[in-house]
């Protein structure tokens, strides 16, 4: 199992120095959110269940996470392949050698450019359908859910998921990148999934983030450890 680094164990933000759980969901939003997508720019065919038909879970063998959502059976995996990153030279071109091979990082330079060994990308399989993924592209997070199962959960999992397995990209702590409007919407079901895990670890949660709790009241899914700590705030 492919479990880079815990997410506890850094900070999102170089000059607050504080965890997801500590941010409001503006802080949230405005760190990872750098520009608007229209979302006519994603075809609707493209994202069917059918369209992602020839995935092959033999081919994920890494197996991350199994959940039952909406009452679905759902698996989170990898492929676990191994990548390939040219060597840059001192002026950031690939470099070759005297026979104008590429030349590739070892698995020490990979590390120390905190490239991912593996490869990173998360995908989805619901009731053993294909149903999405998610990964890096050109260092922005690239996440579809099959538009018949959207609106499930399953993408905030998806989400929150690989959050805390790659916080970094390239020694800089990870952001979002562009998003359309429904890509707003799941970064803050993301960040509120954040603070109530952090709740239930029973970790302190600063009054601005409880209050994002309040306003949201959670449609009833507020953990009682959250709750608690709501109620609290409410009662103040």
């Amino acid at each position: 199992m492919l479990f880079p680094r815990n997410i506890n164990i850094m900070n999102w933000f170089n000059k607050i120095s504080q965890q997801p759980h500590e941010l409001t969901s503006e802080q949230f939003a405005d760190y990872h959110n750098t520009g608007y997508i229209d979302p006519e720019s994603y075809t609707h065919d493209r994202y069917s269940l059918e369209s992602m038909s020839h995935y092959v879970k033999e081919e994920y063998p890494i197996l991350i996470k199994t959940m039952n959502i909406s009452g679905m059976n759902v698996e989170f995996r990898q492929s676990g392949k191994k990548q390939k990153f040219v060597k840059p030279d001192k002026d950031g071109w690939g470099m070759r050698d005297e026979n104008d091979n590429v030349i590739y990082l070892d698995d020490q330079g990979i590390e120390e450019a905190d490239l991912q060994l593996h490869e990173q990308t998360i995908h989805v399989w619901v009731d053993n359908m294909h149903a999405g993924w998610v990964g890096d592209s050109f260092g922005a997070t690239e996440l579809f859910v099959a538009n018949e199962l959207q609106n499930r959960g399953i993408g905030t999992e998806l989400l929150k998921l690989y959050l805390e397995m790659y916080p970094t990209s390239r020694n800089k702590p990870r952001r979002l990148g562009q998003m359309t409007p429904a890509g707003v919407g799941l970064a803050s079901k993301v960040h509120r999934e954040m603070v109530q895990d952090a709740m239930d670890r029973q970790e302190s949660i600063p009054e601005e983030a409880l209050q994002a709790l309040i306003k949201a009241e959670y449609s009833g899914e507020v953990s009682a450890a959250a709750k608690h700590q709501v109620d609290h705030v409410e009662s103040i």
